[in-house]
């Protein structure tokens, strides 16, 4: 489950770009040049949620029940700070320098493109960050089928609202992005409600800082 779990992470990113690419080259481009920010910030998510799975794994092991949930607020809370440098590219100027310096300097259209698909990318990395964490505290349990599920209804919710998103309402490219803000929405309402009712660590959206780590 964990292995087909990460398989439909990375297929949410091909159903975008199947459907993003009739939209033509520009569109495609501007996805390739957003691609290496994702790729680093999902790294990044992926190491934070990595070392939380070790930590709360083995203080679990060792039935200090409260100190799991004090080392996986911190690894929520760590990787919030990880999205926290994203937020710049919300604004053009800043995506526009950004994506000059990656190669698409002298193209105001591509440039665009990269600004209107990337924009929602400092928006969804926090709700991917807690996906991350909630999901390794799961893992932690061992639990492999709610993480699972999880990925899954992000890319079925995904996979319907593309075409609706991109074509009918002629979002364009940012369609593609938002549509992937909804489907990580309703996983994650998924996620938080298993959590609630059935995992022995209960973790806050809102880390506090006073928790206990030792």
């Amino acid at each position: 489950p964990s292995i087909f779990m990460m398989f439909m992470n990375t297929l949410l990113h091909i159903v975008d770009t199947i459907f993003v690419s009739w939209l033509g080259e520009i569109p495609m481009a501007a996805m390739s040049f957003t691609l290496a920010i994702q790729i680093l910030v999902f790294a990044l998510l992926e190491g934070v949620g990595a070392g939380t799975t070790a930590l709360v794994g083995r203080k679990l092991g060792e039935g200090k029940q409260r100190v799991a949930v004090g080392m996986a607020t911190s690894g929520l809370f760590l990787a919030y700070c990880v999205c926290l440098p994203l937020l710049p590219l919300i604004f053009p100027s800043v995506s526009d320098a950004v994506f000059s310096r990656l190669g698409a300097e002298g193209q105001p259209e591509l440039l665009r493109q990269c600004w209107l698909y990337n924009l929602w990318t400092p928006i969804i990395a926090p709700f991917i960050g807690f996906t991350f964490i909630i999901n390794c505290v799961f893992r932690c349990q061992g639990n492999t089928i709610v993480p699972l599920v999880c990925m899954m209804i992000a890319n079925i919710v995904n996979m319907i609202l593309d075409p609706i998103f991109i074509f009918v309402f002629d979002w364009g490219i940012a369609g593609a992005a938002i549509a992937t803000l909804v489907g990580r929405l309703c996983a994650i309402y998924y996620l938080y409600y298993k959590m609630i009712s059935s995992s022995q660590l209960v973790i806050p959206v809102f880390p506090k800082l006073e928790l206990s780590l030792f």
